[in-house]
């Protein structure tokens, strides 16, 4: 503990520890309402959504794969079944 050598050097260091308090004080009460708001139930599904989603984004991962082949597979579905239609269309016109 530090010693005084007057009462004003008392003064200033109750005044600059109850400064110090209410600034750990607010600090304390925005980490509890920042803990409040992250455990609302919505904002825990977007953060899992969100992570599900970044992690995806990274270039040679499983998920990323497996999504160029099935987007891959379902053009080439869709460009198949196009021209058939095409096909059985023109044919109903010519009749």
């Amino acid at each position: 503990m530090r010693s005084f050598s007057n009462i004003n050097d008392v003064r200033k260091e109750k005044k600059k520890l109850y400064e110090k308090q209410l600034h750990l004080e607010g600090k304390i009460e925005q980490n509890w309402l920042d803990l409040k708001h992250s455990l609302r139930p919505l904002n825990i599904i977007n953060q899992v959504v969100h992570r599900s989603v970044e992690k995806a984004k990274e270039p040679g991962s499983i998920s990323t794969i497996i999504s160029d082949t099935l987007t891959m597979v379902a053009y080439k579905l869709t460009n198949a079944l196009t021209q058939t239609l095409e096909k059985k269309v023109e044919q109903w016109t010519k009749k």
